[in-house]
């Protein structure tokens, strides 16, 4: 989850603005654009915190899951600044409930003295992914292009979530 809840920041704070601009944006349209990331994962969490203690929360955090994985395989086919921003708002919503997922399942599911040992553990996916991510697409760019990898990178996020809902059920 972690990991997943990650993408948004360390794709949007790497290849998302020369995305844009392959897109032809222009310098003046990138920030606001990416300015709606944290607005959607304010905005979501703030909608979205009564729902991480409810039964429908591991399927909630499927579809935030599927929300990142979707708007990181989209991405590239939007050059409109409407679409373009409903994309960026999306990636930000889809990471918001995910973050609150992975700490209050930690926080359930462990001795209060373990807590933050759990806590730093999970949240050792979010430093792999701004290690990973960034540095995995540059090398899919450089194979082929940065549309190709944020469809790639789309897959493969769609393969974290199978594998979160996977994991789920084995635990």
């Amino acid at each position: 989850c972690a990991f997943v809840v990650a993408q948004p920041m360390s794709i949007c704070q790497s290849f998302y603005p020369l995305l844009l601009k392959s897109l032809a944006f222009n310098e003046a349209q990138i920030g606001p654009l990416l300015a709606l990331r944290p607005v959607g994962t304010a905005l979501a969490m703030l909608f979205l915190a009564r729902a991480v203690g409810s039964s429908n929360a591991f399927t909630l955090a499927l579809v935030s899951s599927g929300a990142v994985a979707g708007g990181l395989f989209a991405a590239p086919m939007f050059a409109e600044l409407f679409p373009a921003a409903l994309i960026v708002f999306a990636l930000g919503v889809g990471s918001a409930l995910l973050m609150l997922y992975y700490q209050m399942l930690c926080t359930d599911a462990t001795d209060p003295s373990m807590r933050g040992t759990a806590l730093a553990f999970a949240g050792a996916g979010w430093s792999l992914s701004h290690l990973c991510a960034p540095l995995l697409m540059g090398f899919i760019i450089e194979w082929r292009d940065i549309a190709t990898a944020f469809s790639i990178w789309g897959f493969v996020m769609l393969g974290l979530l199978v594998a979160l809902a996977l994991i789920k059920q084995w635990a």
